[in-house]
């Protein structure tokens, strides 16, 4: 599969998962009920970015880009990363969000 439409596909999911994210922040629901709501749908970006050749670097910048770092670090699993790129990445992604 070409780069571009390894990145196309994460980027369609990280605009999905954006507006979702938008829309249920503005319904009045708690904050932590709009996270836990879609911890699970935002992890999986990792997971589909691993599984269709991304680098974790690219994956990692296509996210905070497209959720913000502090949104990304409350959403994004670290177990998530651990699972699609290795313990490493997963330390080096909670730096990355953890610096906001």
């Amino acid at each position: 599969m070409p780069a571009y439409l390894r990145r196309d596909i994460v980027d369609s999911l990280l605009r999905q998962l954006k507006e979702v994210l938008e829309a249920l922040k503005s319904s009045g629901l708690p904050s932590e009920a709009v996270y836990e709501n879609l911890r699970d749908l935002a992890s999986g970006v990792f997971e589909v970015a691993s599984v269709s050749g991304l680098s974790f670097e690219d994956a990692a910048r296509a996210v905070i880009d497209a959720l913000g770092r502090e949104d990304a670090g409350k959403l994004v699993d670290v177990e998530a990363v651990e699972k699609a790129y290795g313990r490493s990445k997963a330390e080096e992604w909670a730096r990355l969000v953890s610096s906001a």
